[in-house]
């Protein structure tokens, strides 16, 4: 709570503090020169397995041919290659607008498309910008740089200018003095911010230029660019001990988009997904040498049965993790029989990791038969924020274009930016999909829901590693226009965009920054988790209620957020939705809930029963001169006309109260908790009375009975076995005397009215749990004991009565604050 608190300050601050006239313009070129890192990043070296096992072809092999296109990739492999893109293509499902595009279509656009080419002085505060330069890849065409040669002079064409940017960025022999030189001059140090600038430059701009206003779909211009581009490599599998056991294929496939609108904004996105391939007989170990070759050489494609080439393993990346789903662990192309006793022989890490084995089961087929075996894997992009920026937000969709790619339906949770969870929200079944007409096939449209495929030879396009290129770029003009932004660090999009936490810390990247390409990117030529994504092995659960403040929110209600969807986690509110609501919410299959390990809760909801201890404030006194029964409690004790100083009071009695107290949490991630309790609570009360016409004492005694609903919000400091806490809550107290007589005798009305009063409280305590369970219901129970100190505070809430009644027992303030210090020890089970 506490963090969400502080984020939620920095996101006001930040609204508070924007100009809207800045809002309605790119920014400024010395304004994004303040987020822009201060360094070059540099492309990633091809895989060692795929030069040694000729991936893309072997130069010196008879027949070797690299024409059509000249792309450094054998123009046999390249056809093979392709056809193994198609084969295991993605079907990505749609919760947003947006699709991978084609980058290359946006050159036609206009009249020109240039790069645009910034240098800084970056030793003057600020910044200076020395030159700006533009290099039109569409005057490249047919007006090549006549010398092309290192070093020489050259006229000031745009293919020279890029020649002289590669020369500059060459990975093996840079020719800048950043990489050539440590020392700089005190007074000159030069920087170059390189970048496409793609339509639009922020929220609104971008929703215009992608969205149509009245289909709420893709605008027709842009349903033709669906692309994605397929990037092979080897990887080698084994140890540093052991030496390399064996290799994968590894199909890398990249997307890229326009614009990136989630809980941090930038133009222009990469994103991508790992396909580890293998031939249905060798799926669960790595491959061979031969067998890598027969995958190269064609000869697996067109493979039946145990031969064929499947699915090995997947990896789904989204912002800056990585989910792996392995399809041979359990090995989902054995025979069903087998395939249970394998997963049932397998201790599973996480929770509810069957329901993913058994999801992963279900897409490995097109048939319930399981004869039909799926080559294409589902990914779900566009997730919908739930973060704390959807407090600064209007009514009305917002944030769902951030392209990560994930596997599954559901909540992932603090997986964007400051914690940001983000949904999934679209349902697709395959099967059902590929039983109807197979929409996606087609231009479109596009939209929510909608399913763009890649099995379409005009939508992918093979890559091959830079080193394949790297001598063409010096020698043919056609290959720099193509391939040169692998080796310039080049940023897709204009450099920074004015975006939700951006510029915490200056030159760092802080998700307002346009990203480099593919080639310069930390997932290139990686599998798994590696610098720059970190694995994300979640647990699994049900969907049924918020486990989070950001999961009540909806996507739809902007700033209406802070209203009901926060009421159903606060109490007594949560009960009804929670416990009430829980036959609709399991009838409405509610998309599941997943967690990284670091952030697993291990109670969502918890029952206790304890004895409760209460002081008893002698304003309860009071309720004696109630209208109801103080004549009758006068006339008990002899006096027929009250009057002042008739009767004395010479003891009073007030008890502590005693009772029980029974309650219902729910725990809103580890921290915050919404408990609510009915306390039951029983004390003797009265007065020892001095009749003093009489020289007799009179007893008079009652039960003060007393029955209350406490609903707190509790913080724990700490979130192990020992949890040491504090609480702040509000509830409704209802009480009034029962058996009321003198000396043993009841009066004609033994019981008051009943009174009801609003209560404030406030406490600390602690909860040790010595039982605890990640497991769920309902093996994972844990058991605790808590104890506790409160504070009540209310009003009495008697009326103030005649001035004889009052004088009789002597003048008492009825409408006096009451206090009641509480003491509480329970016994909690928490599931």
């Amino acid at each position: 709570m506490t963090r969400h608190l502080r984020l939620f300050g920095l996101s006001m601050c930040f609204l508070l503090l924007s100009s809207p006239g800045l809002e309605a313009q790119e920014m400024s070129k010395a304004e994004y020169y303040r987020y822009v890192p201060l360094n070059y990043t540099r492309p990633i070296r091809q895989a060692q397995a795929s030069d040694a096992l000729h991936l893309f072809g072997d130069r010196n092999a008879p027949g070797y041919s690299d024409v059509a296109p000249t792309d450094g990739i054998d123009d046999t492999r390249g056809e093979i290659l392709h056809a193994l893109a198609l084969r295991f293509a993605p079907y990505l499902v749609l919760n947003t607008t947006n699709l991978p595009m084609d980058w290359k279509k946006f050159w036609d656009q206009g009249g020109s498309w240039p790069l645009y080419v910034d240098t800084w002085n970056t030793a003057r505060e600020g910044g200076e910008l020395l030159r700006e330069e533009q290099i039109d890849f569409l005057a490249l065409d047919g007006r090549p740089c006549r010398t092309p040669s290192r070093g020489s002079p050259r006229q000031d064409t745009d293919d020279c200018r890029l020649l002289s940017l590669i020369e500059e960025f060459d990975p093996e022999d840079p020719q800048s003095d950043r990489f050539q030189k440590a020392a700089v001059d005190p007074l000159l140090d030069e920087f170059k911010v390189i970048y496409w600038n793609f339509p639009g430059f922020d929220e609104k701009s971008w929703k215009a230029e992608y969205q149509d206003p009245v289909t709420k779909m893709l605008p027709r211009k842009y349903e033709s660019f669906a692309k994605t581009y397929m990037h092979p490599f080897i990887a080698e599998v084994g140890t540093n001990r052991e030496g390399v056991q064996g290799y994968e294929l590894v199909l890398q496939y990249w997307f890229f988009y326009p614009t990136n609108d989630g809980a941090n904004n930038h133009e222009g996105d990469w994103e991508h997904v790992n396909i580890v391939i293998s031939p249905r007989h060798a799926v669960t170990r790595p491959q061979t040498a031969e067998e890598v070759q027969g995958m190269l050489d064609g000869r697996s494609l067109s493979a039946a049965g145990e031969a064929m080439l499947v699915i090995k393993r997947v990896d789904y990346y989204f912002h800056e993790r990585v989910w792996t789903v392995d399809y041979a662990r359990p090995n989902v192309y054995s025979p069903r029989e087998e395939w249970q006793r394998e997963r049932d022989a397998m201790t599973p890490e996480r929770v509810n990791a069957d329901r993913i084995w058994a999801a992963l089961r279900e897409r490995a087929y097109e048939d319930v038969e399981e004869t039909i075996v799926n080559t294409h894997i589902i990914g779900f992009i566009g997730a919908d924020s739930k973060g704390n920026d959807m407090l600064l937000a209007g009514p009305g969709g917002k944030n769902r274009d951030s392209h990560g790619t994930y596997p599954l339906q559901g909540l992932y949770k603090d997986v964007g930016p400051a914690g940001t969870s983000e949904a999934i929200q679209q349902k697709f079944d395959y099967r059902a999909y590929l039983e109807s007409d197979r929409p996606g096939l087609e231009d479109g449209p596009f939209g929510r829901n909608s399913v763009v495929r890649f099995d379409r030879p005009d939508r992918v396009e093979v890559w091959p590693d830079w080193e394949r290129i790297h001598d063409l770029l010096y020698t043919d003009p056609e290959v720099r226009r193509e391939w040169s932004w692998m080796v310039i660090p080049i940023r897709w999009g204009y450099p920074a965009t004015r975006s939700l936490f951006a510029g915490i810390v200056s030159h760092a990247s802080t998700g307002n920054l346009a990203p480099q390409g593919p080639s310069q990117n930390k997932g290139w030529n990686l599998t798994g988790a590696g610098s720059g994504f970190h694995d994300y092995n979640p647990h699994q659960f049900g969907g049924y209620f918020a486990l989070g403040w950001q999961d009540t929110f909806n996507n739809s209600w902007g700033f209406l957020n802070a209203t009901l969807p926060t009421l159903t986690i606060l109490p007594p509110f949560d009960v009804l939705f929670r416990v009430v609501g829980a036959p609709v919410a399991l009838l409405t299959d509610q998309p599941p809930t997943f967690f990284d390990q670091d952030q697993i809760p291990f109670r969502f909801a918890g029952l206790s029963y304890g004895w409760i201890g209460q002081e008893m404030d002698d304003a309860f006194l009071d309720l004696f001169l109630n209208e109801k029964q103080i004549e009758q409690i006068l006339g008990a004790v002899g006096v027929v006309e009250p009057g002042e100083g008739e009767i004395v009071p010479t003891e009073t009695i007030h008890d502590p109260l005693k009772g029980f107290a029974t309650g219902i949490s729910f725990f809103v991630g580890r921290r915050f908790v919404s408990e609510n309790a009915l306390v039951f609570l029983t004390g003797d009360l009265g007065y020892d009375l001095l009749n003093i016409a009489e020289a007799n004492v009179y007893q008079l005694r009652s039960d003060l009975e007393f029955l209350e609903y406490a609903g707190s919000l509790r913080w724990n400091f700490l979130t192990g076995s020992l949890q040491p806490f504090a609480k702040v809550g509000y509830g409704w107290a209802w009480y009034r005397l029962n058996n009321v007589g003198v000396d043993g005798v009841d009066i004609p009305t033994p019981k008051s009215d009943r009174i009801s009063k609003f209560v404030w409280h406030w406490g600390v305590g602690v909860e040790w749990l010595p039982i605890v369970s990640y497991r769920p219901p309902p093996r994972g129970i844990d058991v605790g004991i808590r104890a506790d100190f409160s504070t009540f505070r209310h009003g009495l809430g008697l009326e103030q009565i005649s001035d004889p009644v009052t004088l009789a027992l002597g003048e008492r303030r009825a409408s006096a604050s009451v206090v009641r210090p509480s003491f509480l020890i329970a016994l909690t089970i928490g599931f």
